[in-house]
């Protein structure tokens, strides 16, 4: 939590980003059912539902996950560096639940 960033009239979430080399801050707004966002990184990448930029976040593991910008719209992708390895390590965890 950011006390010092507002994002209506609230304590922001703060997320470091990279994105192509760049490093800088994205602020969400905490209140539930905000989709206010702010950030200086851009993406080159557009949503394929409403066409704005696409945030991108990395994972430890290889791949990307990606969200649309845009209030409200519910677009996001799924990107694996290895498909193989994640849908493994899915399958495993969920044997585990539903014994």
């Amino acid at each position: 939590m950011n006390a010092k960033k507002k994002l209506d009239n609230a304590a922001s979430i703060e997320v470091n980003l990279t994105y192509a080399g760049k490093h800088a801050p994205l602020y969400m707004s905490s209140l539930y059912g905000s989709y206010l966002i702010e950030t200086e990184l851009s993406s080159t990448r557009k949503c394929d539902a409403c066409g704005s930029q696409m945030i991108a976040f990395e994972l430890k593991d290889g791949g990307q996950v990606q969200i649309c910008s845009r209030r409200g719209c519910k677009k996001h992708v799924l990107e694996f560096q290895n498909a193989d390895s994640e849908l493994q390590a899915f399958y495993k965890s969920y044997l585990k639940a539903i014994k």
